[in-house]
């Protein structure tokens, strides 16, 4: 959803990425990640407001769907990322 790139003079070895805003899938579902500090900045910075409100958008049409089943060793897996 949203990437950096850096690839030129100071980068040490000159070049870096990462992931700002993702959606992983999990399972039968998925998860987000942010580093964005949004509601830090809600009411102080436009793009702010806009993101959250994009992402409760996004949200709420994910929680129209039926919901799954947990899969198969889900606590299992669960455990052996180190979620318990």
């Amino acid at each position: 959803m949203a990437a950096a790139f850096a690839g030129a003079y100071p980068c040490p070895g000159g070049y870096y990425s990462g992931v700002l805003l993702g959606a992983y899938r999990f399972g039968a579902g998925r998860f987000l990640v942010s580093t964005f500090q949004i509601l830090n900045q809600v009411d102080r910075h436009p793009a702010a407001d806009r993101l959250l409100v994009n992402l409760l958008a996004y949200g709420a049409r994910q929680a129209r769907k039926p919901a799954a089943r947990p899969s198969r060793g889900l606590t299992e897996r669960l455990v052996a990322i180190g979620y318990e």
